[in-house]
């Protein structure tokens, strides 16, 4: 793996801080499943993301590897709906293409 780190455990843990108050809230009464089971998807799809990235640093070592245009694209959309910078990148995305 490369010295830089695509995933930020701190993001991680920060969302698990979140999951566990939400549970010691149901604890008490509260209704509040949905919130939790968002938030565990939340973490679910950042670490997809992950393995995502992950594979493809993996798929650089093979020099003979070329991605097809199609997968570039998947690639692209799936950044795009990252939970937390999605929309960030999205958003570069397009003012990069509209000051060419």
């Amino acid at each position: 793996m490369s010295s830089i780190n695509p995933i930020n455990e701190d993001i991680v843990e920060y969302i698990n801080h979140f999951i566990r108050e939400e549970k010691e809230k149901g604890i008490a009464g509260d209704k509040n499943e949905e919130i939790i089971h968002r938030l565990e998807s939340l973490i679910t799809e950042y670490r997809a993301a992950f393995d995502l990235i992950n594979s493809n640093v993996i798929n650089e070592t093979d020099r003979s590897y070329t991605p097809t245009i199609d997968e570039i694209f998947t690639c692209k959309l799936q950044l795009f709906e990252l939970p937390i910078t999605g929309k960030y990148i999205e958003d570069q995305v397009e003012s990069l293409n509209s000051n060419q």
